[in-house]
C-alpha cells in the first residue's frame, strides 16, 4: 500500500530524513531517516504520521522544520543574499 504524504506531513518527514531535495529521497536519506524515526516499514511510518504532525505544536521543533522547509522556497540567489544579509532579504529595512 502506498504511503502518500501531503502538506506539513511531507515537510516533517523530509526534515527527519534530511532530504537534500524537497519531495525526493535518496535511498540513504530514506533508510537513515526511517531508522532515526524508529520505523522499519511503510506501515510503521504511516502510523507515526500523527506524532510527526504533532511535532509542529512544539515551538522549537516548528522553528527547525520551518527553517529547513524555507530554504526550498527560495531561489538560489535569494538564499545566498538572505544569508549574506544576516537573514534579511535585499531591500528590507533593518
Amino acid at each position: 500500500m502506498p504511503c502518500r504524504l501531503w502538506g506539513v506531513a511531507q515537510l516533517v518527514v523530509a526534515y527527519h530524513m534530511n532530504a537534500a531535495t524537497m519531495g525526493e529521497f535518496t535511498k540513504e536519506e530514506f533508510t537513515q531517516g526511517l531508522l532515526k524515526l524508529g520505523c522499519d516499514s511503510v506501515d510503521k511510518l504511516r502510523k507515526k504520521l500523527p506524532e510527526l504532525r504533532a511535532e509542529l505544536n512544539v515551538e522549537d521543533k516548528f522553528k527547525d522544520v520551518y527553517a529547513y522547509a524555507y530554504k526550498f522556497s527560495c531561489e538560489v540567489r535569494q538564499r545566498v543574499s538572505c544569508c549574506a544579509l544576516g537573514g534579511r532579504r535585499e531591500g528590507e529595512d533593518v
